[in-house]
């Protein structure tokens, strides 16, 4: 792509502060005419906000970003975020009638996202194909995984032919082969777009880019070619390794889980299937854990690892009526949802987009304790100090005053593990956990999960796409494989 030295957004000394804490200090930056940027920098370093500042999403007092003449931020801009899908996913929860129906309300389908209201054309099809994402379009977003919902978003994005894409953290949420695929996609993207993207750590596609600038702490540390950038001390400083885990909080003594007999078994189901809309995501599945097991949970997007889990925090209804037993009762049985959550600590995207409410981060950490999504019961001292004390061990307690919405994606991510292990559950659930993070906060994670099950009784279901080899806790494995397009087979397995 030819140079200009022309910018489109730029900001000049923007300072920007949440209580106490400077977020973004004095930066300079330009997104710059035709020349295709990575902007990259750890978890918390500013990027996500610099960008919805200068996109006009986060809005300052007396502070505006410069713009060019010719183009027009709200006109000319396809912002692809989690934050997006977040919004989205708010706006169809709004929307849904299902309460009011004799049948499930599918909301807003894929195609109604990636249409925005506009037409379809040729170049739907086309774009459609490229992504292989045919057989989603009738299917409405709520029962999309975070993978597909990635894919329909980046479709959406191609379709409104936008003069500036951005993209922050493209790969997030895709197993492998979804990622080589878009890699690759990008590749071509990058000669008809102009792109911007936010990286948390180095990846192959920096190479197609023409200037890396990186952020560290909310200030501007380095601006460069990928070449020069990778050579520097700085890159390899800001993505080194983390100091491993020596010891985690104690439990409270209001928490202690009962399931603690290791020849317990936590789950079983037997001949358990789930369908949606006449489309069947699980069929006849026979699966067991029991106390001291770690599985990893395999498979490609949309395989039916969200559904699974749905199923073992008892949020699934179709968990009803089939061979499932939580914690030694029958599903449906007599016990109550809470009586199953008490059991569980959990870390998913869909937990992560029901935060929508003012919390602070130590407030997210303590509702861990009763299975909320706010505060609503009073704590004591000791339930404080706990909370204090996982932030403390997470490296995160910087942000211990700062709301829920103020905080990266990475952050938030960090906050959710924290919040799930308050109690020392007897299941600990992990669903794409290192989504968001960078290097450094992804090696403090899966060192914990493995501190966390050598150390602990607790059990954990880790579902993953990438990053799993570091896991030595790992003694099962239940992998989703693809025999046809829709078609999906279970496959259990002992490490």
């Amino acid at each position: 792509m030819a140079k200009d030295s022309s910018f489109l957004l730029s900001v000049t000394e923007l300072t920007i502060k949440f209580g106490h804490k400077t977020v973004l200090d004095q930066v300079n930056w330009q997104v710059k005419e035709n020349v295709n940027q990575v902007l990259i920098g750890p978890n918390g370093s500013g990027k996500s906000l610099l960008i919805s500042f200068l996109t006009g999403k986060f809005k300052v007092h007396n502070q505006k970003p410069y713009t060019s003449k010719k183009f027009i931020p709200e006109k000319d801009i396809s912002f692809i975020s989690f934050e997006l899908q977040k919004e989205l996913f708010a706006i169809d929860d709004y929307n849904d009638d299902s309460d009011f129906l004799d049948y499930q309300d599918i909301g807003s389908t894929a195609r109604d996202i990636i249409l925005n209201n506009s037409k379809e054309t040729k170049s739907f099809s086309e774009i459609i194909g490229n992504l292989n994402i045919a057989y989603l379009l009738d299917r409405g977003i709520r029962f999309l995984s975070t993978g597909e919902m990635r894919k329909v978003l980046i479709a959406r994005t191609l379709y409104a032919k936008p003069k500036l894409i951005i993209i922050d953290s493209p790969f997030e949420g895709l197993d492998q082969k979804s990622r080589t695929l878009l890699r690759e996609q990008l590749k071509t993207i990058l000669v008809n777009y102009q792109c911007l993207i936010l990286l948390n750590e180095d990846d192959p596609l920096i190479d197609f880019f023409d200037e890396v600038t990186c952020l560290n702490d909310g200030k501007v540390i380095f601006q460069d070619t990928p070449v020069n950038a990778r050579k520097s001390e700085v890159w390899h400083e800001l993505f080194s390794s983390c100091k491993p885990i020596t010891s985690i909080p104690t439990n409270h003594h209001l928490y202690t889980p009962s399931n603690y007999n290791t020849n317990n078994t936590l789950i079983s189901m037997k001949g358990v299937s789930v369908a949606y809309s006449g489309n069947t995501i699980l069929n006849n599945l026979d699966w067991e854990v029991k106390q001291g097991e770690n599985w990893l949970i395999t498979g490609p997007n949309g395989a039916g690892k969200s559904t699974l889990l749905s199923l073992v925090t008892a949020d699934n209804t179709q968990g009803y009526n089939q061979d499932l037993y939580l914690f030694g009762k029958k599903r449906g049985s007599g016990e109550t949802i809470w009586d199953i959550k008490r059991q569980i600590g959990i870390v998913t995207s869909s937990l992560q987009q029901s935060y929508k409410a003012p919390l602070k981060a130590e407030e997210v950490v303590l509702s861990g304790f009763f299975d909320s999504i706010g505060l609503y019961q009073n704590i004591d001292r000791s339930m404080l100090d706990l909370a204090h004390q996982w932030l403390d061990l997470l490296e995160i307690k910087n942000i211990q005053k700062l709301y829920f919405s103020e905080m990266s994606y990475g952050q938030q991510r960090m906050l959710l593990l924290a919040r799930a292990m308050i109690k020392h559950p007897a299941i600990l659930i992990l669903d794409e956990p290192c989504q968001g993070l960078d290097k450094k906060n992804r090696e403090a994670i899966l060192n914990l999960v493995d501190f966390i099950a050598f150390n602990c009784k607790t059990s954990i279901l880790y579902v993953s796409h990438t990053h799993s080899e570091a896991l030595s806790c790992i003694t099962n494995e239940l992998n989703f494989i693809q025999n046809s397009e829709r078609d999906f087979s279970v496959i259990l397995k002992k490490r």
